[in-house]
């Protein structure tokens, strides 16, 4: 099954050191046949209402690719109006040769 959840590295802890926002890294987990490295996000606070994004690359590598697709679950933690929410999704079916 998938690993234990990563705490990305970088401009994540930054946030969480800060407690600024109550903001947490991103985690990622994949499956022990995969390697996953993730770059560090490119902010830490998203302005309202859509006027802008964080992006953050997510590299990984399918050691059994052909085989075995891609599996990868994300979660994303953060505070909105002051409380706590906290998302996670499976990503699945990503189209083959990927």
């Amino acid at each position: 099954m998938l690993d234990a959840l990563k705490q990305a590295a970088g401009a994540g802890d930054a946030a969480q050191a800060r407690g600024s926002q109550g903001a947490r890294a991103p985690q990622a987990a994949v499956p022990k046949f995969m390697t996953l490295r993730l770059e560090a996000a490119s902010g830490t606070v998203l302005p309202p209402h859509g006027a802008g994004g964080v992006t953050q690359r997510l590299h990984l590598t399918n050691s059994q690719h052909g085989a075995k697709p891609v599996a990868l679950r994300l979660r994303v933690s953060y505070t909105l109006g002051g409380a706590p929410a906290v998302h996670q999704v499976e990503v699945k079916n990503l189209p083959a040769g990927l």
